[in-house]
């Protein structure tokens, strides 16, 4: 109808982007205010947000990093002093951990690097330490892993309970 002209999808519905896609459009970007209407859970924002949206056809993982990442980063740049906060953003490109690594290095495959908390590999400190349950887990071949607390030690046991 408006030829060299496109259309802005308000709703953005599935079958649109796809019809962009199969139209020969590369790739489609959108921000999008959402409510999120369900059961909240840890790790989504609830109620009202932002999120951008972005679809492209035929591409690589590293092709939606290589798109998404400038995004994200200039974002992050333009809102680091956001209240005078003086944050800092991680240079491009963002880290990448593999899955297998973030699990065992942070229990999450999706870790917040802001928190230095890293689950570490203890069992040489039990090889044959004869600390009961921890010796033979490593005497069995098995691994025993813990959190760095500095200064947990002087804590008493109340201190760690969650406040009720």
């Amino acid at each position: 109808m408006h030829p060299g002209k496109f259309y802005a999808l308000p709703q953005a519905p599935q079958m649109f982007k796809q019809l962009l896609m199969v139209a020969g459009f590369d790739r489609y970007f959108q921000i999008a205010p959402c409510f999120r209407d369900e059961d909240a859970r840890a790790d989504r924002s609830p109620g009202e947000f932002y999120q951008l949206d972005f679809e492209m056809s035929y591409v690589t993982q590293d092709d939606v990093f290589a798109a998404i990442e400038p995004v994200l980063h200039g974002v992050f740049e333009e809102f680091a002093n956001w209240q005078g906060k003086g944050r800092t953003v991680s240079p491009l490109p963002f880290k990448r951990i593999p899955y297998r690594e973030s699990m065992l290095k942070y229990g999450n495959d999706k870790p917040d690097l802001r928190n230095p908390i890293v689950i570490s590999d203890v069992s040489s400190a039990f090889a044959g330490s004869g600390f009961g349950r921890f010796a033979d887990i490593v005497a069995d071949g098995e691994v025993v892993r813990a959190i760095r607390a500095p200064g947990a030690a002087s804590r008493s046991r109340k201190f760690f309970r969650r406040n009720e």
